[in-house]
């Protein structure tokens, strides 16, 4: 049986938390461990009132930030659900629940919509394989990590319908030609295995999510090719499903050929690709991997900035990169990046 926690513990971590939350704030990565740990403490002392108002401050900031509809707050409500449900409160994770449903009804077809669609300016030649990332001198990306799917490898079970499979079939035809019905009937596939992905990522089986969406892009490979910019997003799904099991190595690899495909098919100043940038520099940020997070940030934070009166959460861009920042030591550039 494992020893409750001493008074004196709980209190040098809100110490520690409370200087946390003053210097990076609320939502920093640092501050949100030390609060899920202060968390599990108040727990296991039975302080569920302290706990659940340690969650609901996390909310409330999330809410004023990105607005009460984000979908960032299921997480915060399941983790206010599971402590009064743990402390026996069915009334009080009742009420949890139903604000998480309200939310889900509002976010239900968004969190359904993919990617948004890029339209390339000119096909070019595929990559044979895309420049790895340049990490620690601990971690390297292996050629054979980012190699695409053989285009010749074929999912099993299709072409259905007595469709038989030709070399036009591989990929889309060029430009002024329509798909054939084994492309649709691929595409159709990957778009299924998809929706089966997210509910299986709801219910929190990432491993199966995982195969979900590598069958999925086994599929797209097989109509478009490995570097076409429509397998950038079910690239892009797959690596955030990497990176929450701590899948370093290949999803760094992952994120790093979403980028790259976007540089070669979309402008410099695309929101999307500066979202991708921003994407993988934050889980490099949250790793320790500032100088790498800096040289994606930056360049992200460059077109949202450009883009500053349409783009709502730029006033969260700059507090995250002054962060960033004063983590690299540059505190005089961090003074001068909020305003």
């Amino acid at each position: 049986m494992k020893p409750i926690p001493s008074l004196q513990n709980i209190t040098a971590i809100e110490r520690i938390l409370a200087d946390m939350e003053r210097r990076y704030g609320i939502l920093d990565s640092r501050a949100i461990s030390y609060r899920r740990n202060l968390t599990h403490l108040y727990q296991v002392r039975g302080r569920v009132d302290k706990a659940a108002e340690l969650v609901e401050r996390e909310i409330a900031a999330l809410e004023e930030i990105e607005g009460p509809n984000s979908s960032n707050l299921l997480s915060k409500f399941d983790h206010l659900v599971s402590i009064y449900r743990n402390a026996n409160l069915v009334k009080q994770a009742k009420a949890v629940l139903d604000r998480s449903h309200a939310i889900q009804g509002r976010q239900s077809l968004r969190r359904m919509r993919p990617p948004p669609p890029l339209v390339p300016n000119k096909r070019r030649k595929p990559a044979s394989v895309p420049p790895p990332i340049v990490v620690r001198k601990a971690i390297t990306v292996s050629p054979k990590m980012v190699e695409a799917v053989p285009m010749q490898t074929r999912p099993r079970g299709l072409p259905v319908n007595g469709a038989t499979e030709t070399k036009a079939q591989t990929k889309l035809s060029v430009k002024g030609n329509r798909p054939t019905i084994a492309d649709l009937q691929y595409l159709a596939k990957a778009e299924q295995l998809d929706r089966e992905a997210r509910d299986l990522w709801w219910q929190e089986r990432p491993s199966d999510a995982e195969k979900r969406y590598r069958e999925a892009l086994q599929f797209r490979i097989s109509v478009f090719g490995p570097d076409h910019v429509d397998i950038a997003g079910s690239l892009l799904r797959l690596a955030r499903v990497l990176w929450s099991r701590n899948e370093f190595k290949e999803a760094a690899a992952l994120h790093q050929r979403v980028i790259a495909i976007l540089e070669r098919s979309s402008h410099e100043d695309s929101i999307y690709l500066a979202e991708v940038r921003w994407e993988l520099g934050g889980y490099l940020q949250i790793r320790g991997y500032y100088n790498d997070a800096q040289t994606l940030m930056s360049k992200a934070l460059a077109v949202f900035e450009a883009q500053a009166a349409e783009y709502s959460k730029i006033s969260l861009r700059r507090a995250t990169y002054e962060t960033l920042l004063r983590d690299l030591g540059r505190a005089d550039e961090a003074t001068v990046i909020r305003r």
